[in-house]
């Protein structure tokens, strides 16, 4: 049985609740960090609070030193109590390309990836963004694949409009951790294998749904573009 596939079969009596979405940026930090949550406990909620939202006053710097951005999860850690359910990640049309964590190879596994995979990577790895080469010549203007036969991922075939499009949103489903998470090549892009002592101390991700999208003009929604 494929790995993703089992992962999913053991949640798939668990609830399935939407957690709302994050704003993807490369390296997001406390002063960068834009988020919508939804269902989640008083405990995540204020942890999203005074942690992800920068609520909390933080130290202030030495005098003679520039502030340093405090490094944060794209997915915070409390995802992992939320197998089954769903998150999206906005991720703005010129992160797809010239992405340092796409030339690092910031993803590990293959369809069933680490949390803290970066989520334009795993798009690459996956053949939904198409290039001749993610780590060589990324194409200023990347295309999603169409659709095979009997898609992997329920992802929306290509059209004019997801040229125009602002945003890519991408809804990933939390699985249970994995021992290990085994990467390969395809689609012109290498994954990277991860395997521990232990289990895997976060959760996993593997992709729902992709769509196009376009910034309203009033307020932070998103227009699907049909």
């Amino acid at each position: 049985m494929p790995i993703a596939s089992a992962a999913r079969d053991q949640i798939k009596l668990l609830p399935c609740k939407h957690l709302g979405h994050v704003e993807y940026v490369e390296r997001p930090s406390a002063a960068n960090y834009r988020a919508f949550f939804l269902n989640l406990t008083p405990q995540e909620q204020h942890y999203v609070d005074h942690t992800l939202h920068g609520s909390a006053p933080a130290p202030a710097p030495a005098p003679h030193l520039a502030p340093v951005p405090v490094a944060l999860p794209l997915l915070p850690d409390f995802v992992c109590n939320h197998l089954n359910c769903t998150i999206d990640v906005r991720i703005p049309r010129y992160q797809l390309y010239h992405n340092d964590n796409v030339y690092q190879r910031h993803v590990w596994g293959t369809d069933v990836y680490t949390d803290d995979s970066d989520v334009v990577a795993i798009l690459y790895h996956c053949g939904i963004l198409q290039s001749t080469d993610p780590l060589a010549d990324v194409s200023p203007h990347p295309q999603v694949a169409p659709l095979p036969a009997e898609p992997r991922y329920p992802v929306q075939p290509d059209s004019p409009a997801a040229d125009v499009s602002d945003v890519l949103v991408v809804r990933l489903r939390i699985l249970p951790p994995l021992t290990a998470y085994h990467g390969c090549y395809r689609h012109c892009y290498n994954s990277r294998t991860w395997a521990g002592p232990a289990q895997h101390d976060g959760a996993s991700v593997a992709i729902d749904s992709v769509r196009w999208c376009r910034r309203c003009n009033r307020g932070p929604g998103l227009r699907e573009l049909r």
